[in-house]
């Protein structure tokens, strides 16, 4: 049976309260926490310039024991009722111990008829579940590989991704996102000829370059991808463009199956492992994509003595685990087996407050909060909760469930709590959730199978002078909506402000630019501040007009052309105090053009001596951007 769900920018949501980007339809009756989960993984980026591909998705979701194929389409919505850019993402969910006709992931994505493109009208509850039987009639995607032979020559390519290391990225300069997905289909058709439902185990996204690679997904496809530019997050890369006129890689049974489409393929991918089977330092436990039975047995040996390893570590965990943990205490992963065809291991712990160029806004703001309660092992995104005198045990359970934790998984927990750092069970309702509504000081939790982190700070506001953000090009909004994607609080609670230097004696009222507003409307008011300067500095060249003798219209122009027409009046009334918010006008003042993007008038704004931008929360400051 299938569920549905559908998330975008509307006035009113389906939950009460709720607008902005929420869920505005969904299957009655469906899970909470599965509607949590999918509207957590309702991502989308678009495209800085020219138009955002449409994104597609099939992950595997584990929620409470019951595990879901998670079939996802994003696409840009147009303008929403705000006025703004916004975007529309529908799932479509299967239970993954439900039998499914012999159809593929890719074939639904780009073939079922009932994608949502966009969304008018009051949220509403859909009837259903759906019957699987709605996808009986799509059109197959099979073999002979006849899209791999129109992009590359041969239709043998269809076989070289399943032979290589996973995650694998998958870039294209010129093909559209559908294009792409419909190569990594003919790919997985090999998978189903290897075994029915084969073509399920290979989860897959495609979209364009601004939207970030998933660390859930064995196969990632990016367009519009610059040359050689890196990807983060893959092991191997397989750029389209250079597989014309190569010959492809792999078996001689696959690649003869891809181009004929007759006889008996061997690729198979290992399964689609959820992250509850990553360890601590990000390497699966399973999932071995493309290595043969036979060498599985020489490790067997070395698998009897990590269980037994395993043993005595958790007796030890059971007797030290109240121990305060110091950092030269804490234990290393040990390497995987070389040779093995295993995803990437996490990248390297977080360093405080020095922003990568490849990161975001909102990513920076993140990490920063995350380091500040401690938290060092590297997380997708942030849950921040803060400001509460006393959390009860009920409130730190709720955002607890927000994590996907399950009673009795590991967990990562930093100051308080035993008094140091290291590695819990939580036991929900008992253990962590008692003793943390108790602390009185920071502290952080990771969860290795959970996309997010979730941190605790009595006061974020306390350190917020050193919190300097980097806005790469980004305009106000731009950063608003990158906030709010990658830590989960309510969007309306987020805002900039923009503060002016003093003139003497003089303040000036603060720009503050709220989610969902336009770029127009606070350029707008920045205008208005400039005219507001430009009147202080006419009033000022009145009054040395008046001193000089000359009428204020001539003397502007002759100050126009040169500086030299104000010899001689040094010491006069009104002298002094024009110069000055002259050469402020002129250094700082200068007025936007129509081609300036809004990105570009805020990149000035924050180059002006004396001007202060702050990301606020709840009205209060947080962290300073910077250029």
């Amino acid at each position: 049976m299938a569920l549905e769900l559908i998330y975008t920018s509307a006035p009113r949501g389906l939950r009460a309260g709720a607008s902005g980007y929420c869920t505005v339809a969904q299957t009655r009756g469906m899970r909470e926490d599965l509607v949590a989960a999918l509207e957590r993984r309702s991502l989308f980026t678009h495209e800085p310039k020219g138009d955002s591909p449409v994104y597609f998705s099939y992950r595997i979701l584990s929620l409470g024991g019951t595990k879901w194929r998670v079939l996802s389409r994003g696409l840009d919505a147009g303008l929403d009722f705000t006025g703004r850019r916004h975007y529309l993402i529908h799932h479509l969910v299967l239970e993954i111990s439900e039998d499914l006709p012999e159809v593929q992931p890719v074939e639904i994505l780009l073939g079922w008829n009932g994608w949502r493109d966009s969304w008018s009208g009051t949220p509403v509850q859909l009837e259903g579940p759906r019957n699987a039987n709605i996808f009986l009639h799509l059109a197959k995607i099979g073999l002979p590989a006849l899209e791999w032979k129109r992009q590359t020559g041969d239709a043998g390519w269809a076989a070289s991704a399943s032979q290589m290391p996973s995650p694998v990225g998958w870039q294209s300069e010129g093909l559209s996102s559908p294009k792409i997905l419909r190569l990594m289909g003919e790919s997985t058709a090999l998978m189903e000829n290897t075994r029915r439902g084969g073509s399920w185990l290979a989860t897959m996204d495609v979209g364009g370059a601004a939207n970030p690679v998933s660390k859930d997904c064995l196969w990632s496809g990016r367009i519009h991808w610059a040359g050689v530019a890196p990807m983060s997050g893959v092991r191997s890369i397989l750029r389209i463009e250079d597989c014309r006129g190569k010959e492809p890689k792999g078996r001689a049974e696959d690649i003869e199956m891809a181009r004929s489409g007759q006889g008996r393929a061997v690729a198979r991918i290992g399964p689609a492992t959820p992250r509850s089977s990553v360890s601590e330092t990000g390497v699966p436990q399973k999932a071995r994509l493309g290595r043969e039975p036979e060498n599985r047995s020489r490790w067997k040996p070395l698998a009897l003595i990590g269980i037994l390893l395993a043993s005595a570590g958790a007796v030890g965990f059971l007797f030290f685990r109240n121990l305060p943990v110091s950092d030269s205490q804490r234990k290393e992963s040990e390497p995987a087996p070389q040779n093995a065809n295993i995803p990437l291991p996490a990248p390297a712990a977080l360093e405080v407050h020095k922003p990568s160029s490849l990161e975001t806004t909102g990513q920076t703001l993140a990490k920063a909060l995350w380091l500040d309660g401690g938290g060092e092992e590297p997380i997708q995104n942030l849950h921040l909760i803060y400001d509460k005198k006393s959390l009860s045990v009920r409130d730190i359970d709720e955002e607890i469930k927000l994590m996907e934790v399950s009673d009795g998984d590991h967990v990562g927990i930093v100051r308080g709590l035993s008094g140091g750092s290291g590695s819990i069970a939580i036991l929900l309702g008992q253990d962590f959730s008692r003793r943390a509504s108790k602390q009185g000081t920071s502290w952080s939790v990771f969860v290795p199978s959970s996309r997010i982190g979730l941190v605790y700070l009595p006061d974020p506001y306390q350190r917020a002078t050193e919190r300097l953000v980097p806005v790469h090009g980004q305009a106000p909004e731009q950063i608003l909506d990158d906030i709010a994607k990658n830590i989960f609080l309510d969007p309306d609670r987020w805002s900039i402000v923009i503060y002016f230097p003093p003139w003497n004696d003089q303040q000036f009222e603060p720009i503050t630019i709220a989610p969902q507003e336009s770029g127009a409307v606070w350029i707008d008011r920045f205008k208005q501040h400039q005219s507001r300067v430009f009147g202080m500095r006419q009033a000022a060249l009145r009054k040395l007009a008046l001193s000089l003798g000359v009428d204020p219209e001539k003397l502007e122009q002759k100050i126009q052309w040169s500086k030299a027409e104000l010899k001689g009046a040094e010491g006069l009334p009104g002298f002094d105090e024009f110069q000055k918010i002259d050469e402020h006008y002129r250094k700082w003042w200068s007025r936007p053009t129509t081609v300036d993007t809004p990105g570009e008038i805020f990149a000035r704004i924050l180059s002006i001596d004396g001007i202060r931008a702050e990301v606020q929360l709840d009205t209060k400051a947080i962290a300073r951007l910077i250029q």
